[in-house]
């Protein structure tokens, strides 16, 4: 029997060693978490997923014990697999797989320098899936100083909706092609300048490796696994899993574009392990072991306590079946005394769905008000932003209005300075007129006296004439003509 260990399965039921939290593991089987990631469905607990995980190991041990021969493709797959395993170190022999040329050579591909005349253009093929890294690449071009610097070609498909959407965001706002499921004779036409493996998971030999060599393209790979390893001076490495040391090697490789150079120079498909060699070393190891030996002492022993195991695993579930099917009885019993409640509480049930479709009424006009009040309150809203403005504008004319008023304040004072000082004027031009009115007041009196002096002179006067006129008109007619003539003389003379 031989046995060709192409993965790390023996020695983790996930396949790839991907913890749950997306890293990878490198403890051996018997300290690992495998607890806390192995796959369950809803019956067992961790005391049976534990006993599963240490009869797995069991049953892995003993058939590797009965392999003849152990093969792994390369010397880095070999040191973890000892590092896992519980086995001799000359129990694993290293077989590289034969290179299938599955491409053609291009060796012209040395002697082009289209970078840096343009993007460096980045390829990325095989399945698109977590484990080979994929994401890394794109989050490394997100943290360059000018991610328009790089094209990035994903060549493949994804195995998963969710993982494809995730590459699909970190495609975003950088320059990235998905070219979709391919042939490998489909990578000669795609014109690209660098290859990168971003591997989480460690790598045990890796084809699309042997196609880049072929192509002639210098390789970026992560330091996990057979990638270094193989790669040798055809390329440069990063830590496994680290983003941000992918991107300072590509920011290393844009700041130095001699770097391709180098690296295109270091290139020898030629070295590639040969179909013909493997199949040389692998006949070799098969003669050796049909060659009759001493028996390995197969034991069935793992095998008898998977059936008890399995046996172990039939009583559990036929005791938690009957835990289940007692407490179904119970709940039909319980479920019996419900419908009968349920059967009392019909009534009851009617009167509170009478009651509800009463409420449901008053609900109902409940909206309706609520309703009315929200459209109220909008009109209000409206109003009340209406009046806001007209509030900034009040505000806007009042603060005018209280310019114009300091101004016409200060025009009144001024103003009212003019005419203190024009009355003061009026007060003094009122008291010389009331000191003349009283001069010619008094010259009036005066005069008045005067004239009734006057007038009593004349009145006396008139008296006196009017005796005399008495005594003419007793005297003789030309006496009195005599006298009217004096009395005229005396009127002309006045």
């Amino acid at each position: 029997m031989v046995v060709t260990l192409h993965d790390v399965w023996t020695s983790c039921p996930k396949i790839h060693r991907i913890r749950w939290d997306g890293a990878f593991c490198a403890e051996p089987p018997a300290s690992a978490p495998c607890l806390s990631c192995a796959d369950r469905g809803p019956w067992p607990g961790d005391q049976e997923i534990a006993s599963a995980l240490s009869l797995r190991r069991e049953m892995m041990e003993t058939e590797l014990a009965l392999a003849d021969a152990i093969i792994v493709p390369s010397e880095a797959h070999r040191a973890l697999l000892l590092s896992l395993l519980d086995l001799p170190q000359e129990r694993l022999v290293v077989l590289p797989h034969g290179s299938m040329p599955t491409v053609a050579p291009n060796e012209g591909r040395q002697g082009r320098l289209a970078f840096p005349n343009r993007p460096l253009q980045i390829g990325h093929w095989g399945y698109l899936t977590y484990p080979k890294g994929t994401h890394l690449i794109l989050e490394a071009v997100h943290k360059l100083r000018d991610p328009s610097a790089v094209q990035v070609h994903l060549i493949g498909t994804t195995v998963e909706r969710e993982y494809e959407q995730r590459l699909r965001e970190l495609a975003r706002d950088i320059s990235v092609q998905f070219h979709g499921a391919y042939r490998p004779a489909d990578l000669e036409a795609v014109d690209l300048d660098l290859a990168v493996f971003s591997s989480i998971t460690s790598e045990s030999y890796s084809f699309a490796l042997d196609e880049a060599l072929r192509l002639g393209l210098p390789v970026l790979v992560s330091d996990r696994g057979a990638l270094p390893e193989r790669t040798g001076k055809a390329g440069l490495t990063f830590r496994a899993g680290d983003a941000d040391d992918l991107a300072r090697r590509l920011q290393e490789i844009l700041d130095t574009p001699e770097l391709l150079d180098m690296m295109r120079r270091n290139i020898r498909p030629d070295t590639l392990y040969s179909m013909e060699a493997h199949v040389a070393m692998l006949e070799k190891i098969y003669e050796d072991a049909a060659q009759p030996n001493t028996p390995k002492g197969e034991s069935a022993t793992p095998y008898l306590k998977l059936i008890a195991y399995a046996k172990q695993q039939v009583r559990e579930r036929e005791a938690a079946l009957a835990e289940l099917q007692a407490r179904l009885a119970q709940a039909e019993q319980r479920e019996a005394h419900a419908v009968a409640a349920e059967t009392a509480a019909i009534g009851l049930a009617q009167e509170r769905e009478a009651e509800r479709a009463h409420l449901q009424v008053e609900v109902a006009a409940l909206r309706q008000a609520c309703q009315a009040t929200e459209a109220r309150n909008a009109e209000l809203g409206v109003r009340v932003t209406a009046a806001e403005a007209r509030g900034v504008e009040f505000e806007s004319r009042l603060a005018a209005q209280e310019a114009t008023a300091a101004a016409l304040a200060q025009e009144y004072e001024a103003d009212l300075a003019t005419l203190t000082q024009a009355r003061q004027l009026a007060e003094q031009r009122l008291e010389e007129l009331s000191n003349r009115l009283v001069s010619r007041e008094n010259a009036y009196q005066m005069q008045l006296q005067e004239m009734d002096r006057v007038v009593g002179a004349l009145e006396a006067e008139r008296d006196s004439l009017t005796l005399r006129l008495a005594e003419i008109e007793k005297t003789p007619a030309a006496r009195l003509q005599a006298l009217l003539a004096k009395l005229n003389r005396g009127k002309k003379a006045e």
